[in-house]
């Protein structure tokens, strides 16, 4: 039984704050011990191999290597393999299913209650009983907060999914909201991300997202962007500028979510 054991896990992501908080919580309860922490595959592997880990909670992207990479290495070179729960905003169907395939025992997508992946954890360890090794549809609506949040942002800005920078922006923001670093070079680093997800270039994500922000100001929404960002300034922003600052917009609202 769950009462008898003790969890022992390591939590990877390459943000600092976030791993902190999910550390934070884990530590309050009395079945589960945090082993180690990783920022990166790499880091993460070398403590999988070297420390008894029976749980690795890990998000899709890290540097170095990613977190499929890790999902794979784990099966391949564990002789006592960990259960694993992946945790990402990157949460598309196509992203899920690999994990699931490559070893994933649950997916969470951020923002979640650290509630939420401690009942998940639990569940997974009593008595061997996994939860089913995909969403539990019905509390996608609660997962999804943030992507539904940026989707009604955008539509009130004029930015609808017929216009494929909807797509692109909404995936940049949910990729920048939990690793803001991707921020300091979109170009380099979260327009490839997005180019390989759907499948096309990085020039024409940046020209499609480019054109998404123009059609706020040739259809007039402006007005609605800056009242939403709380600035008075209607002067159109370049793709970065419109990422970082919708991207701190969401951030902040998550932690006064958090903190309300």
């Amino acid at each position: 039984m769950i009462s008898d054991m003790l969890i022992k896990v390591v939590v990877v992501d390459n943000n600092d704050i976030f791993r902190k908080t999910i550390i934070n919580s884990l530590e309050k309860e009395k079945n589960i011990k945090v082993v180690g922490e990783a920022s990166n595959g790499e880091e993460a592997l070398n403590l999988v191999l070297n420390k008894e880990v029976d749980l690795v909670i890990l998000d899709v992207i890290l540097p170095k290597k990613d977190g499929l990479w890790l999902l794979e290495e784990i099966g391949d070179k564990c002789k006592n393999k960990p259960k694993c729960i992946v945790v990402s905003a990157m949460n598309c169907d196509s992203i899920v299913k690999k994990a699931v395939e490559v070893g994933a025992s649950y997916f969470l997508s951020k923002p979640f209650e650290s509630e939420l992946l401690i009942k998940r954890i639990l569940q997974i360890f009593d008595n061997e009983k996994e939860v089913i090794p995909t969403k539990t549809f019905t509390e996608v609506s609660k997962e999804k907060t943030l992507e539904m949040k940026i989707t009604e942002v955008l539509n009130s800005f004029g930015i609808t999914p017929s216009i494929m920078g909807f797509h692109y922006i909404r995936c940049a923001i949910e990729m920048a909201v939990y690793n803001t670093e991707l921020l300091i070079g979109i170009t380099k680093g979260i327009y490839p991300d997005i180019a390989k997800k759907y499948n096309t270039s990085s020039s024409k994500v940046e020209r499609a997202i480019r054109h998404a922000i123009e059609c706020i100001w040739r259809n007039g929404n402006s007005h609605i962007y800056c009242k939403t960002i709380g600035i008075m300034n209607s002067k159109k922003p370049t793709n970065s500028q419109f990422i970082s600052i919708l991207t701190e917009y969401f951030r902040l609202g998550i932690i006064n979510d958090k903190t309300a």
